[in-house]
């Protein structure tokens, strides 16, 4: 018995020893399992703290791209600070509330091609590391500045083509309705259309229901496309078009070419362009008539103020008798002389043997009884007649700088401004071209401004600046009689408008900006205009007849028939007088928008 109890207690020895070791174990166990679950908790929280700088680096990135631009990309960091210029190249950048932290680009992971940027963003906190691939995209949408044409007016049918007109380009319209953009008659876009996209936010009320009935001619909305009830009754949805007879709808919208897109942009707001201040009216009562004859009278004396006989003298231009020299004596008494009928700026250039005149010549263009040559004996002195150049071309000749009541620019003489000074300006009251008016002696950087405050003509076979450049001339007009620009004629240089509408018909071409304040511009009859931009936000624009533009417009609505194009080129005559006279910098710069698309994943 003794044994028995002995060996029991024995054998519970053996069992607490047994349950000792288990619940040792156990606790080992359930010790090492919370190490590693708060081991496995601070590596979690670790890299989601790296995760959550690499995000701060994703956020930099988009900061600095719509700040400066993809440029920044490119080496130019003349916009940015230390700070930033270190992010960029590679260097590790920290958060206050992430003190064993940090962020940067990996290295040498930037790529751009075209408009595509692809990089690595890397967050490491305590030593766990996460990778953020960044794929950017950037789109430059359109301003009215780099589009063939910007609208406006927010009404509907604001922008319409027929009759084969066609317009290659981007077009903008404020207009918030989807039949803005009227296309019939063969009429052709070949681009994409940006509509105003608050009816798209908020639509109307009408919108297509299955169950309801609809009269013929009911609009509707379906999938944020417009549609017309073209027959009355029930019907499927719009979409299904023409099911059958009572099923026929029709888009608003019209079908572009393949390639075109209906697009949304917010509304844009051009305002009219702000008139220099220039004098009301000239108060100059002197006219210019290049085809008007006027005398001219002087008088050729020697050392003793005594007249000089047997004197010739030369013109440089045509006069009405077509004689180039005649001699002094034959006008009148010794040494006084008289020039018939002369046309534009003559040369006066005496010439006798054994002489010298002070001057030598004398540029002449105004009528003028006070020409007075001097001659001072030179014994031995000849001419050579065959050397003493003579013209028969005639022009009037003037310094600009002055006003004049009226200007009229006859065919066959021109009227030739001497830029020999630097810029200048004229102001005239009435001013008719039906010759040329030319610039003389210009710099590259001279400029002739013509203040016109009553009446502007071209017409005829009249040429303003024909053989200059657009910088070189804006005509500034600020009467309120219509501008009509006809029959052949042509203007290198700028028009700006205060209040006038304005015509180009009749085969009439212009090279330059249109800037217009008025309520219309129509170019018709084959007409050409070749502009960075015609600037007219408050006009209606309308081309027929063969009238086409190659450039900009910026109308308030603008309608082409006829077979007429517009044709967007950015290359045009992109000069520094458009921005001066807008007084803006460069606009299509300053009026793009980045349309940023940042697609990001987690490696």
């Amino acid at each position: 018995m003794n044994n028995f109890l002995n060996n029991e207690k024995g054998i519970a020895l053996i069992m607490v020893i047994i349950l000792l070791v288990a619940v040792g174990s156990l606790v080992g166990v359930l010790m090492t399992s919370e190490v590693f679950n708060i081991s496995f908790a601070s590596r979690e929280v670790d890299e989601t703290k790296a995760f959550y700088l690499a995000e701060a680096g994703v956020q930099r990135i988009e900061y600095l791209i719509n700040e400066y631009g993809r440029e920044i990309f490119e080496g130019d960091y003349s916009a940015l600070n230390s700070e930033e210029i270190n992010f960029l190249e590679f260097k590790e950048m920290s958060i206050n509330s992430y003190e064993n932290g940090n962020y940067q680009i990996k290295d040498n992971s930037i790529s751009v091609i075209n408009n595509i940027i692809e990089l690595d963003i890397i967050g490491e906190y305590k030593g766990s590391l996460e990778t953020i691939s960044l794929t950017i995209e950037i789109k430059k949408l359109p301003s009215a500045f780099n589009s063939a044409l910007f609208s406006g007016s927010e009404g509907n049918s604001t922008i319409e083509l027929s009759g084969g007109a066609s317009i290659e380009g981007e077009i903008i319209t404020n207009s918030s309705f989807y039949d803005a953009f009227n296309l019939k008659g063969g009429s052709n876009l070949n681009g994409n259309i940006y509509i105003n996209q608050e009816e798209l936010l908020n639509p109307p009320e009408n919108t297509w229901e299955a169950n309801n009935s609809y009269e013929k001619g009911t609009s509707v909305w379906y999938e944020g496309m417009k549609y017309i009830k073209n027959n009355g009754g029930y019907g499927g949805s719009p979409y299904s078009n023409s099911i059958g007879l009572y099923d026929s709808w029709i888009r608003v919208v019209p079908k572009f070419h393949k390639d075109d897109q209906l697009l949304f942009t917010e509304e844009l707001t051009y305002l009219p362009a702000e008139f220099p201040d220039f004098t009301n009216q000239a108060d100059n009562d002197y006219d210019i008539s290049t085809s008007t004859q006027s005398n001219i009278t002087g008088r050729i004396i020697d050392n003793n103020n005594n007249g000089l006989e047997n004197v010739k003298l030369y013109l440089n231009t045509q006069r009405n008798n077509n004689n180039a020299a005649a001699e002094s004596q034959n006008w009148g008494s010794i040494g006084n002389f008289t020039l018939y009928s002369v046309k534009g700026t003559v040369t006066i250039t005496p010439v006798k043997d054994n002489y010298i005149f002070e001057p030598k010549s004398i540029e002449v263009t105004h009528p003028s009884d006070e020409i007075i040559f001097k001659a001072i004996p030179a014994p031995g002195k000849t001419y050579d007649e065959n050397n003493i150049k003579t013209s028969e071309s005639t022009e009037y000749k003037i310094k600009g700088g002055e006003e004049y009541d009226q200007i009229e620019i006859a065919n066959e003489v021109p009227l030739v401004i001497d830029m020999e000074e630097g810029d200048k300006t004229i102001t005239v009251n009435k001013l008719n071209i039906k010759g040329d008016m030319e610039l003389i002696n210009v710099a590259e950087d001279s400029h002739l401004s013509i203040n016109v405050t009553d009446e502007f003509n071209l017409n005829g076979s009249g040429r303003l600046n024909p053989f200059g450049e657009i910088n070189n001339v804006t005509v500034f007009y600020q009467g309120t009689n219509d501008i009509n620009i006809a029959g052949g004629t042509e203007l290198i240089g700028n028009l700006f408008i205060d209040k006038a509408d304005l015509t180009f018909t009749a085969g009439s071409s212009i090279k330059g900006h249109v800037i217009s304040n008025g309520n219309n511009i129509t170019i018709s009859g084959g007409s050409d205009v070749n502009t960075r931009v015609i600037y007219a936000p408050n006009s209606k624009v309308t081309l027929k007849g063969g009238g086409n533009v190659k450039g900009s417009v910026i109308a308030n609505s603008f309608k082409a028939s006829g077979g007429t194009k517009l044709i967007y080129d950015e290359s045009k005559f992109i000069s520094e007088i458009l921005f001066e006279l807008l007084n803006i910098s460069d606009p299509a710069e300053n009026s793009s928008v980045n349309d940023i698309n940042i697609i990001w994943y987690r490696k």
